[in-house]
C-alpha cells in the first residue's frame, strides 16, 4: 500500500558502521568481520505533494524532487513509468539515481504499476535527505562559529547541521592564527555555502554515509510506492525480515554500481542489519548480479535483459539464504562494553591502502604467513569479545555491576586479580577474567595489524595515531583502542566498560590531546547499536525527523 492522503510522510533511516575487527580480511571469504552499527543514522523522508502541473498521466512519468537542505542540493526530474525507468530532466547523482532504478527493477511489474498510478494522479514524490552530524566532522563548524572544541560544544551543534564553506573555514583558521583580524570572522553564519565561497567544507568521518544513504533512500522510496515487501505506509519500527532481505539485495547491487566496483559490501549490510558478524557475499555472485542489473538499466535494454536483471535481484524461494551466500550473524558484542569513536580529521585513501595490502600479501611466503597470523588474531579477538558477552549473561545483574565498578577504576592488568574477597562472586570474577582476556586478544590483534602495515608500507596505524591510542589505552576502564576498518589517519575507536565516568575520561583525553602539526581529536557522540539483527538496522518512522 502506497502512502495515502492521510498518511503522507514517512522517514526511513539506516545506521552508519564501524568496522571493529576484520579490516582487509573482510574482502576475502571465509574471513568474518565484526561490525558495529552506529547510532548515527542517515534519514530519507518521503512525502507526496500535489505539483502545480497539468502533466497528470502515466505517459508523463512520475515527478520526483530530491532535496538535501544540509548540503544545499535540490534536484527535480521525471521518472518514466515503463522499464527501465529512465529520467527526464536533471538526472540525480549516481547513488540516488541507481537506488531508485534498482528498486524499481527489483519490484518488476508492481513497481511499474505504482509509478504509473502516481503519475496518473499528478502527484509528485519529494524525498528529503538528512544525515546525523556524526557522519561529518564538526570541527570546521566549531572553528567558523568561534566555539571551543569541547564535548559540551559538540552537543550544542544543531541536528543536521550544514557544513560551513571552505572559504569561511579558511578565513576562520587564518584569523585564529593571527593572520587576519579577529573581527574579520565575527558574526559569520557558519552554515553559509555557495559558489563564491568554494562549496561546503565536508570532512567525512568514515561511517559509511553512501551506504546508509542508499539503504535509507531505497527503503523510503519503496514504502512510498508500496513495493517494499512486508511493509506499508503504516509501518513504524524496524523493517521486517522480508523487507531487509529485499533491501540487502537492492542495496548491494545499486551501491556497487554507483561505486563502479565489487566491494566487500559490509557497509551496506551494516545499514540494513546493524551490528553483526559479517561474511561477505562471493565476489562472483555479486559481480553477476551487478552485471545483470546494469544491463537491464540501459535505456535500450531488451525484454530478456530486464527479466535477467529482475531475476538477479529476486530472493530464492523456500530457503534461508536470502541474499546470495552473504552471512550475517550476531556479533557477540557485549552490552557491558561501550563504543566511542573520535574524528581525527587526518584523511586517508582507503582504496589505495587496500590495493597495496592486496599486492603485498601475495608477494611471498613471509607475507602469506603474516597474513595468516593476522587472520588467527582476528578470530581470537572476535571470540574473546563473544566470551565476554557469555560471561556477562551468566554473572547476573549484581555480578555485572560489581565487575564493571571494579573495571572502571582500574586498568586491564588488574582485572585478572579480581575483586576483593568480600565483594567477589564467581560470576563477577569470571566476567573480569574475560574482560582481561579480550583486552589482551585485541592488543595482540592490533600489534599484528600495525606490523602488517609497516611491512607493506601502508599506514594502517601511523605513528601519530599510535601516540593517541597509547594515551587512551592507559586510562582505567579501557579494553582496547584501535583504528577502525582499513586504518589510516581518519579516526580511532575505543572499547571500554560501560560507565559514564570512563566515557567522560576518554573524551577528555581526546580533547586535551595535541598531535603533530596541531592535530585535534574530536569525540563523536555516537554509540553502538544493540547486537540484535531483528531490532537493529534500517527502520521506518512516521513523520519527519526535522519537525
Amino acid at each position: 500500500m502506497a502512502l495515502s492522503a492521510d498518511a503522507r510522510t514517512i522517514t526511513a533511516s539506516a545506521p552508519g558502521k564501524v568496522l571493529l575487527v576484520g579490516g582487509y580480511l573482510v574482502l576475502h571469504r571465509p574471513h568474518h568481520a565484526l561490525i558495529a552499527g552506529a547510532s548515527a543514522r542517515f534519514h530519507t523522508t518521503a512525502e507526496w505533494e500535489e505539483p502545480a502541473s497539468s502533466r497528470a498521466s502515466p505517459a508523463a512519468g512520475l515527478a520526483v524532487r530530491v532535496t538535501s537542505p544540509q548540503f544545499h542540493s535540490d534536484t527535480e526530474f521525471r521518472l518514466s513509468a515503463t522499464p527501465p525507468h529512465v529520467f527526464e530532466g536533471e538526472e540525480p547523482p549516481s547513488f540516488i539515481a541507481l537506488a531508485i532504478r534498482v528498486a524499481l527493477l527489483a519490484a518488476g511489474e508492481a513497481g511499474a504499476a505504482a509509478v504509473a498510478a502516481a503519475a496518473g494522479e499528478g502527484r509528485r514524490l519529494r524525498l528529503t535527505l538528512r544525515a546525523d552530524n556524526d557522519f561529518y566532522s564538526q570541527l570546521p563548524f566549531l572553528r567558523v562559529a568561534g566555539e571551543p572544541v569541547t564535548a559540551d560544544a559538540l552537543k550544542r551543534v544543531p541536528p543536521f547541521q550544514p557544513p560551513p564553506t571552505e572559504a569561511a573555514l579558511a578565513e576562520a583558521e587564518a584569523s585564529a592564527a593571527g593572520a587576519v583580524a579577529a573581527a574579520g570572522s565575527a558574526g559569520r553564519d557558519p552554515a553559509a555555502a555557495g559558489g563564491a565561497d568554494g562549496g561546503p567544507a565536508i570532512r567525512k568521518t568514515g561511517l559509511g554515509s553512501s551506504a546508509a544513504l542508499t539503504v535509507s533512500l531505497t527503503a523510503a522510496f519503496a514504502v512510498a510506492l508500496g513495493i517494499l515487501p512486508g511493509e506499508d505506509a503504516a509501518s513504524n519500527g524496524p523493517v521486517g525480515a522480508a523487507g531487509k532481505a529485499w533491501l540487502m539485495r537492492c542495496g548491494q547491487v545499486s551501491h556497487g554500481l554507483a561505486q563502479g566496483k565489487v566491494g566487500s559490501g559490509f557497509d551496506v549490510s551494516a545499514a540494513v542489519l546493524g551490528t553483526q558478524l559479517y561474511l561477505r557475499v562471493s565476489r562472483d555472485a555479486l559481480a553477476d548480479a551487478m552485471g545483470a542489473a546494469g544491463a537491464a538499466l540501459r535505456p535500450e535494454a531488451t525484454g530478456a535483459e530486464l527479466s535477467a536483471g529482475r531475476a538477479a535481484l529476486a530472493g530464492p524461494e523456500a530457503t534461508e539464504t536470502r541474499w546470495w551466500d552473504l552471512e550475517a550473524g550476531p556479533a557477540g558484542l557485549p552490552s557491558c562494553v561501550d563504543l566511542l569513536l573520535a574524528d581525527v580529521s587526518g584523511g586517508s585513501s582507503t582504496p589505495s591502502m587496500v590495493r597495496r595490502i592486496e599486492a603485498w600479501r601475495t608477494e611471498g611466503d613471509t607475507q602469506a604467513a603474516l597474513w595468516e597470523e593476522v587472520a588467527a588474531a582476528t578470530r581470537s579477538a572476535q571470540r574473546a569479545l563473544a566470551e565476554v558477552a557469555e560471561a556477562e549473561a551468566a554473572a547476573g545483574a549484581d555480578g555485572v555491576a560489581a565487575a564493571l565498578a571494579y573495571a572502571a577504576a582500574t586498568t586491564p592488568d588488574a582485572w585478572p586479580r579480581g575483586l576483593p574477597a568480600e565483594e567477589a562472586t564467581a560470576g563477577a570474577s569470571k566476567l573480569l577474567e574475560r574482560l582481561a582476556a579480550a583486552s589482551a586478544a585485541l592488543a595482540a590483534w592490533r600489534g599484528l595489524m600495525r606490523r602488517m602495515g609497516n611491512e607493506a608500507g601502508v599506514p594502517i596505524e601511523p605513528a601519530s595515531q599510535t601516540a593517541l591510542l597509547e594515551a587512551t589505552q592507559a586510562l582505567p576502564g579501557v579494553l582496547a583502542a584501535a583504528v577502525p576498518g582499513a586504518g589510516g589517519f581518519d579516526a580511532i575507536y575505543v572499547l571500554c566498560v560501560r560507565d559514564p565516568a570512563v566515557r567522560a575520561a576518554v573524551e577528555a583525553c581526546w580533547l586535551d590531546f595535541k598531535g603533530e602539526g596541531g592535530q585535534r581529536v574530536v569525540p563523536l557522540l555516537l554509540t553502538a547499536e544493540p547486537d540484535d539483527l531483528v531490532s537493529g538496522g534500517v527502520r521506518i518512522a512516521q513523520g519527519n525527523p526535522s519537525v
